[in-house]
């Protein structure tokens, strides 16, 4: 089963400032992380979806990242979700993805 891995909600920049977020990096962390654009997952997202000429399901895999900000923002956009055990189907719903998504 994944664990999830701690993160703070506040540390969820709605800045573009990359000076601002690098500055509150570089003074806050002391260990690797990973930061993501919710606005370029969208975009990238629509991109992929609209680059197909018939309509298709895009499914995420959710092993490869779990974050919650994540799958609820692909959610959103109707994705549908990859998963391989039942704590991912869980977080896949409590998520807001549609049983018939997963």
């Amino acid at each position: 089963m994944i664990k999830e891995f701690p993160y703070k909600e506040n540390y969820f920049f709605k800045s573009n400032n990359l000076k601002k977020i690098n500055d509150f990096v570089i003074d806050n962390y002391k260990k690797p992380l990973f930061l993501y654009s919710l606005k370029v997952i969208k975009e990238r997202y629509r991109l992929l979806r609209n680059s197909f000429p018939i309509k298709i399901k895009i499914y995420y895999a959710q092993k490869s990242n779990p974050s919650k900000k994540i799958l609820t923002t692909l959610a959103s956009l109707k994705s549908g979700c990859d998963t391989a055990s039942i704590g991912e189907i869980k977080n896949a719903l409590k998520a807001g993805f549609k049983p018939k998504d997963i």
